[in-house]
This record gives C-alpha cells, structure tokens and sequence, in this order.
C-alpha cells in the first residue's frame, strides 16, 4: 500500500506547512491552499489535500461539496466542438487527436458523393483549404498553435486567421470560396479556466464529426450549474444606468437580496471518452502523404468594412454595446467613428443630446455570433419583437436580405441572397452586431421609437 502524499514541511522548524497544487512544482503555504480551496478552484477537486480544510467553517465545506458535485469532469461535446480545462483535461495528446478527427471531418464531407461513400483521398489533388483563428482566452493562443501544427500535418492549407472572433471567422470561410470550414480555438461558454474547439462547415452550421474514425465513444451525464460556473454572460448595472441616463430617466433602486446559489436547472452534458492516445491513430486521419502549410492572413479590416455595410450613413437611434472582448470593444469603437456616434462602448464617456433620441442596448456574448437587445429599462427585447420590427424595413430597403428568429435559443440571424463571391445562392449570417445595423435603419426610418 503507498504512502499518501504529504505536504512538503518544514514544520521542525517552526515554519508552516506547505502544499504543490496539481500540475504545479512550486509549493505554496498553508494560508493559500486554504484561500484556493476556498474559491473552489477546479484543481482542487483532484487534489490529494483537498480534505486538509482546518480554519474554513462547515457552510464554506458545504458549498464546496456542491461545487465539486456539480462541476463537470473531462472533455465536454458543446454545441459547436469541445470544451475542457486545459492541460487538466484537454491535453496536448488529446487535442491532437481531436483536432485530426475534426480535419478529417470536414475533408470526408466537403468530397463524399451522392452514395455516401468515404472518397479516397488523392494526394495529387489540391490541398483542402482551412480557416482558422483564437480568442482572447490566456490559453488559447498556445492551444491555437498545436491546432494548426496538427491541421497543417493532416495536409490542410490553413488561413491563418490568427487573434479573431467566431462572427470574423465565419465571415472569412463564407466569403472564400475554396474553403472547407474553419477551426476557431474558444472557451465561449464555459469558465475561465476551460478552453475548447468549435469547428463549422462551410454554411457556419456545426460540422458531422466522424468520432468512432478516431475511436472517440461519447458518455452522457448530469451536471448543475449556475450563471457564474458555466460563464454565462452578467448583465451589467452600467448598461441601464448608461441608458437612463442617456434618456434623462431616474434610476430605481438596486434590489439588496443576495443572489440564490446553485438554483438552475441540471444540464446534461455529453463527455468524451478517449481511447489509448497513440500517435498511430493522428497518422490514419492524415489526408494524404503530403502537409499542407500555414497561410498567414488579416482579415480584420475586411471583416470590419464588410460590418460597416449594415450600418445605415445617419442614424437618428443610438446603440450602447456592452462586451469584455478586447476585439470586440476595438470594433465598436471603430464603428463609433464609421457612424458618428451613433453605435458607443457602453459607459465609455458621457453622452450628451441624449433626451429626444431614442436608445437601445446590446449586450454581446463572448460568442459574438449571438447577443440580446435591450431597452431602456433593462427589458431584453424578444427576437419575434425584433423580427417584427426588422420585417417592413427590409422589405422597403434590401430585398434580398430576410430575417429569422429561434424562440427557444432565442437567436437572431439573417440570409443574404445576393453575397458576393461566395458561389452560393444564399449566405447565412450569424452575426449580432450586423443585425445591429439593420435595427439602427429601422428605428430611424420609424422615427427612432421602439
């Protein structure tokens, strides 16, 4: 029977105890590892001190207890790829794996007849072609790094797209032509410490994964979360005060009741099991003999014009964005002056004249494909409110632009028939902050009245 590992000590000395968190080698005190197990951090659930909690009370015990049974384990399937604590869960071997199996993916797809059949890749054709970016994530720029060694090994092309967003991204692989769909390295969704994979075809929809080619099984389970652990977007105070104040109006009160803990509904999850992590199974994936390469590309500036397209010249209306993407905030700032004025960084400055004209919020993802509208009082504003609005003032100035709406997700997004060079009768569009720019348009052209 081994011998359960101890905290390193120099207690002969007189000096404190002292604890290696998992993953690290330098130790740390006593008083840390107390404050660590105090902020629940995920670490600590595969801690071998984790029940040395001596100076912490028993309600700080039971709600850490609730915290470990409700926090997810391993690597998660989301809705557009994958999602996991980096280098805990989600490794170098096992985003190896994941990202030749999501090349392999798109490649089977992009060139399956109309029989179904897998194709047998020929190495004398032409390289197949991927776009690629990460967000501002501390650990995705190094996760992005393995993701396009290991895309350029299975013989992609790959755009590299670099520092972007998911609506960025996607505008690129719509717009180029001999793209097969694109990679964004993301934890959109998940808590700071997750990282992940969303991979799209060529539509922007979600890709078919061919997960048993790699070996890859999926497990469903349970697991509660609440607002704060799965990372769902705060709604900020600033952004209704900035907006009252925009208007003149007074503030109410602030409700002082504390928030309830651990009150959502369970969310079932699917996880990933993984089978031995041999370089022998990234080989099978590969598409060919040859590598592709890395195509450096900024498509920043593109992306940026092609958004300022959506916006109306004069706006009457103004639209306040809150976002805690750094990109993002440059954007809007960049519309700023692209609108003069109409589209603000909410509570960045003051806002004059703001009286007679009429002002809407937006409160933008993390994934900024998605996003909600909001009025004056803080009162989101339902999609089939905004579809409804949307609707006339699309029919009087693009035609060729129609909008839609999930109640249930509670999404927002356009089709464009005429999209240029992208070879396809019809483009989807995905993106809150163009939608942004059609609602602009229609609250001037209605008199900027909600």
């Amino acid at each position: 029977m081994s011998e359960k590992p101890r905290a390193t000590s120099e207690a002969e000395g007189g000096e404190p105890l002292r604890f290696v968190c998992p993953g690290e080698t330098v130790p740390i005190s006593r008083a840390i590892h107390l404050g660590r197990l105090n902020a629940a951090w995920s670490s600590c659930d595969r801690c071998d001190w984790k029940f040395q909690t001596e100076g912490l009370s028993q309600r700080t015990l039971e709600r850490l207890d609730a915290v470990r049974e409700h926090r997810p384990g391993g690597v998660v399937r989301s809705e557009f790829g994958v999602r996991g604590q980096w280098l805990n869960e989600l490794n170098s071997e096992s985003l190896e794996l994941l990202t030749a199996v999501f090349c392999h993916s798109l490649a089977a797809d992009d060139r399956k007849p109309a029989g179904g059949v897998d194709p047998v890749v020929s190495t004398a054709s032409k390289p197949p072609l991927l776009v690629a970016g990460f967000d501002g994530r501390s650990f995705s720029a190094e996760v992005f790094a393995k993701v396009i060694r290991t895309s350029v090994q299975s013989g992609f092309q790959v755009r590299d797209c670099g520092r972007s967003t998911h609506a960025s991204i996607l505008h690129c692989t719509g717009r180029d032509g001999d793209a097969m769909g694109g990679i964004f390295v993301s934890g959109a969704g998940w808590p700071t410490p997750w990282t992940g994979i969303d991979v799209f075809d060529v539509d922007g929809q979600s890709a078919a994964v061919h997960w048993e080619a790699a070996g890859i099984r999926l497990q469903q389970s349970v697991a509660g979360s609440t607002a704060k652990e799965w990372g769902e977007v705060d709604r900020d105070d600033r952004m209704v005060q900035v907006l009252r104040e925009f208007r003149k109006v007074e503030t109410t009160p602030k409700s002082t009741s504390p928030p309830e803990q651990l009150s959502a509904p369970d969310r079932r999850v699917m996880t990933l099991l993984f089978p031995s992590l041999d370089p022998a199974r990234v080989e099978k994936l590969r598409l060919g003999r040859s590598s592709g390469r890395r195509i450096p590309a900024d498509v920043e500036q593109q992306y940026r014009h092609w958004l300022a397209g959506w916006y109306p010249q004069q706006s009457r209306a103004r639209l306040l964005v809150q976002c805690r993407d750094e990109l993002a905030a440059e954007r809007v700032a960049w519309l700023h002056q692209q609108t003069e004025g109409a589209v603000s960084i909410a509570g960045s400055g003051s806002l004059s004249d703001g009286g007679s004209m009429g002002a809407i919020g937006l409160l933008l993802a993390e994934d900024d494909r998605w996003g909600t509208f909001v009025e004056l009082g803080g009162s989101p504003i339902s999609v089939s409110r905004l579809q409804h609005m949307l609707g006339p003032y699309l029919a009087a100035v693009r035609r060729h632009v129609s909008v839609h709406t999930d109640s249930v997700t509670q999404r927002i997004w356009l089709s464009d028939l005429s999209g240029p060079n992208s070879g396809k009768s019809r483009n989807e569009i995905c993106d809150i902050l163009a939608v942004a720019g059609l609602l602009l348009g229609a609250l001037s052209s209605q008199g900027s009245r909600l």
